[in-house]
């Protein structure tokens, strides 16, 4: 009979060193991905955040820009009328 040879003797041993590594390597890729999920997820949040306040800023924006237009048509109608009296009175 012949003497097994020393990867048979071990088998289970390196069996249980190739499960360890393997579920530390596992859990690292795991980890890493869930990081990289995470960082995404951050990233959707923070541009849906953004469109939100960028929407509100042109509505704003919008108001205001109808707002002096309001104004500028009341100055022009007073300006006009100013001249008017100054130049009747010529």
């Amino acid at each position: 009979m012949t003497e097994p040879s020393i990867f048979q003797q071990y088998a289970p041993l390196f069996s249980l060193i190739g499960a360890l590594f393997g579920g530390v390597a596992l859990a690292i890729v795991n980890n890493w991905f869930q990081r990289n999920k995470d960082k995404r997820d951050y990233g959707t949040e923070l541009r849906g955040e953004l469109r939100e306040e960028n929407k509100e800023l042109r509505d704003e924006n919008r108001e205001l820009r109808e707002e002096i237009d309001a104004l500028r048509v009341k100055y022009l109608a007073a300006l006009t009328k100013i001249e008017d009296m100054t130049s009747g009175g010529n």
